[in-house]
């Protein structure tokens, strides 16, 4: 039986014990599987906004989003 792999790399992610944010912006950094997945703009903002609502941090970030990720606290 053959796997689809690239099927198989989009259903499962990884957590790391320590963050290891991209290089990139708060936003840019929740964004990026949601835009790889195809998601359309509007849906990527509001599914950002959900993502760090649920993580109790979108009173934190709300004002930075544009930001470095790389300052952002692991603790």
């Amino acid at each position: 039986k053959s796997t689809d792999v690239v099927l198989l790399r989009q259903r499962i992610g990884m957590v790391f014990q320590r963050p290891n944010p991209f290089p990139k912006s708060i936003f840019e950094n929740v964004a990026y599987g949601l835009r790889v997945q195809g998601k359309s703009n509007r849906d990527v903002e509001e599914m950002v906004e959900q993502s760090l609502r649920g993580a109790a941090i979108w009173d934190e970030v709300k004002d930075r989003l544009k930001t470095s990720a790389l300052g952002l606290s692991g603790g």
